[in-house]
């Protein structure tokens, strides 16, 4: 493998060099006249429409070496391709980022991203596909604008160390993100994304319909949690019983106050993901939520493992209970808008995880019953119901996506209650149906009532509800009187669900 002559920056007719570094010969992934192809007929159009002059790796005699960091050195962009990890690529990649800034890394698969390199921006394409090629070609472009809008903002593990030791403060002033620049981050959670505003970033996706940047961001975000959830899960179970902060047995009484401090270590984390998922419920962007539901799939498995013992249900159960939070937050949003197609992604799009049992699930939100009953809060389901009233409402940067907080209490109930619905619908010889929490919601029963009323009123709805409950219409729309009723009239009995039907013995 080698190079040509080293290019200057700026090139003839073409402002700047966008040098390629990919692999050249067969790999697992694609042979040697694939990665050509990918080359010749996707990324060098693509960067040369961006004004870019390009080039990638070619075969030449001499001092090889030499010629490869030449390039490196004076190309204003590198553009490296992640996939298979090709020795060659991560060797020039590991040059680079020691020399400069203005890296964008691309790969075939995100199993192809190392973890180290997870926190920063990569875009994963589709190669074999006409479709893939051309979104990679668009976003292809994006990135280039995005680096002359921030030709100097870190990208890489050197320029971050680098700007964390930095001693001066101009040398700190210089190396500050932006907000604007930080929108770009690719990343909710962790050191890259500070300064981001999420509802910002939430409605420029949204808005755009941008899913491949949109992914990108989600792959990064899930990286974080990857690392960073499971230590702090580990070290604050060491902790607490090292200090025999939780006794076998809690006053009932005591709960919420014991276990909230626990999953209060993680829920500023899930903040900017529950912000930034609303623009996309105001928008109606289902699609994106499907993608957005990745992450909260993610956290639900990271509850469902199994821990070593000794480990504490309100700390390993916290991002199960988180899970719950954002799903009902955003549910709480489009109960307000009454969007059917978003109310069908959150309650009955598949939560794929793997259970504790190591076997794997695709129950939807109101098929899972536990998360109603969250082991954070010790299974105590009226305490679910409190903290989805109290806690996410001190999100600010979500508060403001309702008109004020009896909104959200309203949209919150609206939501709960047509979870219980949906789950006695599709679960109907289940003596134990869904928890119906909305009923502990303040203010709940005008919102129930505004809500019937509507559903009542609009077929469409209606049918919309039919098919998430996996029902006919006109089934469900004879029955829909006496079980919105039934619903309606339930009691609550404590952390269960008690009505005039079955009720189960142990009670």
């Amino acid at each position: 493998m080698g190079v040509g002559a080293a290019e200057p920056e700026r090139m003839a007719g073409h402002s700047r060099l966008c040098f390629v570094i990919m692999p050249f010969s067969a790999t697992a992934s694609c042979t040697k006249r694939q990665w050509t192809s990918i080359f010749e007929n996707v990324l060098k159009p693509a960067v040369e429409n961006a004004n870019y002059a390009c080039h990638r790796s070619i075969a030449t005699r001499g001092n090889i070496i030499a010629a490869i960091l030449e390039n490196l050195r004076d190309a204003y962009v590198v553009l490296a391709d992640l996939t298979d990890q090709n020795p060659n690529v991560f060797y020039e990649l590991g040059v680079r980022h020691a020399m400069k800034n203005r890296t964008i890394l691309i790969a075939q698969d995100e199993k192809f991203i190392p973890f180290d390199l997870r926190p920063y921006a990569t875009y994963v394409y589709n190669g074999k596909t006409k479709r893939g090629r051309e979104e990679l070609a668009i976003r292809l472009h994006e990135l280039l604008a995005d680096v002359e809008q921030a030709p100097d903002r870190p990208d890489n593990p050197v320029s971050d160390f680098l700007k964390g030791h930095a001693t001066t403060q101009a040398s700190a002033q210089a190396l500050t993100i932006t907000p604007q620049e930080a929108a770009v981050a690719q990343a909710l959670a962790g050191p890259a994304s500070k300064g981001i505003d999420a509802l910002v970033l939430g409605r420029s996706i949204a808005s755009a319909k941008d899913k491949p940047r949109l992914r990108a961001l989600i792959t990064q975000t899930r990286a974080f949690f990857a690392e960073e959830w499971p230590r702090r899960i580990e070290a604050l179970n060491r902790q607490a019983v090292e200090e025999a902060r939780l006794p076998e047995r809690i006053p009932e009484n005591e709960i919420y106050q014991r276990c909230i401090p626990y999953v209060a270590e993680f829920a500023g984390d899930a903040g900017p993901v529950e912000a930034f998922g609303l623009p996309l419920v105001e928008a109606e962007y289902a699609d994106g939520l499907v993608e957005m539901l990745r992450i909260v799939q993610h956290w639900i498995g990271m509850s469902d493992k199994p821990w070593p013992s000794p480990s504490l249900k309100p700390i390993t159960g916290a991002p199960a209970l988180l899970a719950l939070r954002v799903l009902a937050t955003w549910g709480a949003k489009a109960a307000e808008q009454t969007s059917a197609s978003v109310l069908a992604t959150l309650l009955t799009h598949p939560l794929e995880t793997v259970e504790f049992s190591g076997q794997p699930a695709t129950l939807c939100l109101v098929d899972r019953r536990d998360m109603f009953h969250p082991a954070a809060l010790l299974d105590q389901a009226d305490l679910a119901v409190r903290y989805l009233q109290e806690e996410p409402w001190k999100n600010s940067d979500g508060a403001k996506m309702f008109a004020d907080q009896q909104d959200y209490l309203s949209g919150l109930s609206q939501f709960l209650f047509l979870a219980a619905l949906l789950r006695e619908v599709r679960h109907p010889d289940e003596s134990w149906p869904l928890y119906p929490g909305f009923k502990l919601v303040k203010g709940s029963s005008r919102s129930i009532h505004t809500l019937i009323s509507r559903i009542s009123m609009r077929p469409q709805l209606m049918d919309s509800l039919a098919r998430m409950a996996n029902e006919d219409a006109e089934t469900f729309r004879s029955n829909w009187p006496r079980r919105a009723r039934r619903l309606n009239e339930a009691e609550l009995g404590g952390r269960h669900f008690r009505s005039s039907h079955d009720i189960p013995e142990e009670i």
